[in-house]
């Protein structure tokens, strides 16, 4: 392969690298934008182009990452529930409480934020809203990495019901 075709692509792989965009990436390498996105996905499958590979794991290096712990904050994540948060009282009401949050727990807070307004009499009502990331989305991910999910492929179209993942997990011992 001659050089100039060789420099492109490991332009591609370092510009892919930085977002993963690989529309970006072959127009930045040089590529025409028309087929940018057919040549981005050609390109990926070039061995050649396993410099990618190299590239992330320098930067996760560099950045000490490790693929555990991505998967740790995804658990966090996951796993999270709003009474983890929250104080039961003599009146039964639940009331945020954060005096006992660990630092895992607060990895599964996505806002906080409190609004005050006065009510007809002059009295200040105070409104906090409390959300969570997306719990399904962690739970996804989590499934995708521990292959949960069946396949996709193979002239399938249709969507992986819960019914078919659950099939696939095992609950408890057989």
């Amino acid at each position: 392969m001659n050089s100039k075709v060789e420099k492109r692509h490991k332009l591609f792989a370092q510009e892919y690298v930085i977002d993963f965009n690989g529309r970006r990436a072959a127009i930045a390498a040089g590529y025409g934008e028309t087929r940018a996105e057919v040549t981005a996905s050609e390109l990926l499958k070039v061995p050649r182009v396993a410099l990618i590979d190299n590239l992330q794991s320098q930067r996760a290096s560099k950045l000490e990452l490790k693929g555990e712990q991505v998967v740790e904050e995804l658990r966090n994540i996951a796993f999270s529930n709003m009474l983890d948060y929250m104080t039961p009282h003599k009146d039964g009401e639940l009331r945020l409480d954060f005096s006992k949050v660990t630092h895992e727990q607060a990895a599964a807070i996505q806002e906080v934020r409190q609004d005050s307004r006065n009510d007809s009499e002059g009295k200040e009502i105070i409104r906090t809203t409390f959300k969570l990331v997306d719990k399904l989305k962690a739970l996804e991910l989590i499934g995708k990495y521990l292959a949960l999910y069946p396949e996709h492929g193979q002239g399938e179209s249709k969507k992986t019901t819960v019914v078919q993942i659950m099939t696939n997990v095992q609950l408890g011992p057989p």
